[in-house]
């Protein structure tokens, strides 16, 4: 075999982002191997907001370099991003539940997760408070809200899957941004809707801790969730459209079909969405 030039044997391309993969032509070799892939094939992590007593920074065998309260963390990379500045993410499906804990909810482990019509729920709801109820092995019943979405970059291009949980102060924040986009006249997709997702101080009864912000892309932080949607909509025959609308949908369904790969155990491995001052509070 002949030597190669070091021109040849340099067969590496840098590109600035993994999002610029969207402007490379690969041809015929288009998609080659992932025709099979789904959402199945990626261990989707869930976003959790980080509080002063989250393991991550709390703890010292588990810390994570630059994790500070209030920033957003991937439960599986442990990337950690800026609470202020946030990320883009494109909610594509929900789901409520009452997740089991076993420990304190949040940093303890998940051991069953439920549907609000499940009999043993509706129990645990007649018999308990609000913030107290219980399995009969007498773990911890939390209601969850999730979202279920797609990380985008400033060009609106995928760069991952992520869950988002909303607990007990958390919900609040849900239903006046996933609540609103329900109501809207035109009955568009959920994933018509880019989101910016922040968090904020919240100083309560026991202290303080941080909960998400969620408003439109194109919103401002000082207007109302509604206003910004005008400014936000992902319509179907735009580029943007053409590209996310298929795979918003493909995870959509796979979120209701239940073969979403989502990272379970890491939901409280990391002690990522615990405040351990206010999060048993009802909102």
């Amino acid at each position: 075999m002949s030597k190669k030039t070091a021109d040849e044997a340099q067969a590496l391309t840098t590109i600035e982002s993994a999002g610029a993969l969207a402007n490379i032509d690969f041809g015929d070799h288009a998609g080659v191997g992932t025709e099979n892939m789904t959402a199945a094939d990626q261990a989707i992590p869930f976003l959790l907001v980080l509080q002063a007593l989250s393991k991550v920074i709390s703890d010292p065998t588990m810390s994570v370099e630059g994790a500070r309260p209030g920033m957003i963390m991937d439960s599986v990379s442990k990337e950690c991003f800026d609470g202020a500045s946030g990320v883009t993410f494109l909610p594509c499906n929900t789901r409520r539940e009452y997740v089991a804990w076993k420990g304190d909810p949040g940093s303890g482990t998940v051991v069953g997760r439920f549907s609000p019509s499940d009999p043993m729920v509706k129990n645990a709801a007649r018999k308990f408070a609000f913030n107290e109820m219980q399995d009969p092995d007498g773990n911890r019943l939390v209601e969850t809200f999730y979202i279920i979405g797609m990380l985008l970059d400033d060009n609106l291009v995928p760069t991952g899957m992520a869950l988002i949980p909303f607990t007990s102060t958390k919900i609040k924040s849900y239903k006046e941004s996933i609540g609103v986009l329900r109501t809207l006249p035109g009955n568009a997709p959920l994933y018509a809707f880019p989101l910016t997702v922040t968090t904020k101080a919240e100083t309560r009864t026991k202290g303080t801790s941080y909960n998400f912000v969620l408003r439109p892309l194109g919103g401002t932080a000082g207007g109302t969730f509604k206003d910004g949607i005008a400014n936000s909509v992902i319509l179907p025959n735009s580029e943007a459209g053409q590209m996310l609308y298929p795979l918003a949908k493909a995870l959509a369904d796979d979120y209701d079909a239940g073969t979403a790969n989502i990272a379970s155990d890491t939901e409280g491995a990391h002690g990522g969405d615990t405040s351990g001052n206010s999060e048993n509070e009802p909102y």
